[in-house]
């Protein structure tokens, strides 16, 4: 009797054994990773050829990952493990034409990816952008540094996009009497430029003195406005 015990006690044993091994093998076998396709497409729902689209997911570690859309927008990025995603897109097609809705939007593109699974972006959106003109008048060349020995004087612009990013407008030409700079906003979006001087005093185009410690500026730019918001300084006369 004992010997029947034995041999029907081993096996039962060796059975469990095995079974705990091979599931802990298991919990170490890696996911199938997965993918992400879609049409890269502007606010008017046309295509975007040729645009940097980026899956960004904040794990830790971050995980990214980019492609180009294709000529008809179209894009596939692979080997995404599985998870949640934001879509970024810059265009690198007509220049400043459309912004990132990572930076510009509220609510970028998001999609969830399963293990071994596809995910359908059957639109990406990108935002399409404006052009914020601002100029900086100044007849007298207050702006023109006096003393390789002093700090020079500037005039200092920032917006705040939706995302919280601050961007500075880019100085697109000058000329004897002043220099123009521009800035790509987004469309029917709620908008703040802060503006300051250092060293000069600054009017506004209703003649208004703007304050030292700067001026906070409200704007948007709508869709159907021929003629979108622009702003116009002075430059009074220089300051210590």
């Amino acid at each position: 009797m004992s010997m029947r015990k034995r041999s029907c006690t081993l096996p039962i044993a060796f059975t469990f054994f095995t079974l705990a091994i091979f599931s802990n093998l298991l919990g170490q076998v890696p996911q199938r990773p997965g993918n992400v396709y879609g049409t890269v497409v502007s606010e008017d729902g046309k295509p975007v050829p040729q645009a940097s689209v980026t899956v960004y997911m904040p794990a830790t570690p971050a995980i990214s990952r980019t492609t180009k859309s294709a000529s008809n927008g179209t894009f596939n990025i692979g080997s995404l493990p599985a998870g949640s995603y934001i879509v970024c897109i810059q265009s690198n097609g007509l220049a400043g034409s459309h912004l990132d809705p990572c930076e510009w939007s509220n609510n970028p593109d998001t999609f969830t990816i399963a293990p071994g699974q596809s995910a359908f972006l059957r639109q990406a959106l990108i935002k399409q952008a404006s052009t914020l003109q601002i100029r900086i008048n100044d007849p007298s060349q207050f702006l023109a540094p006096r003393s390789v020995h002093e700090e020079p004087p500037e005039v200092t612009m920032e917006l705040l996009t939706p995302s919280g990013k601050k961007v500075h407008p880019v100085l697109s030409s000058t000329d004897r009497t002043g220099r123009t700079y521009e800035l790509r906003v987004a469309f029917d979006t709620p908008l703040h430029l802060s503006v300051s001087g250092k060293h000069v005093a600054l009017n506004d185009d209703r003649g208004a003195a703007v304050q030292a410690a700067g001026s906070l500026l409200s704007f948007q730019h709508t869709t159907a406005d021929p003629n979108p918001k622009s702003f116009t300084f002075t430059v009074s006369s220089r300051s210590k």
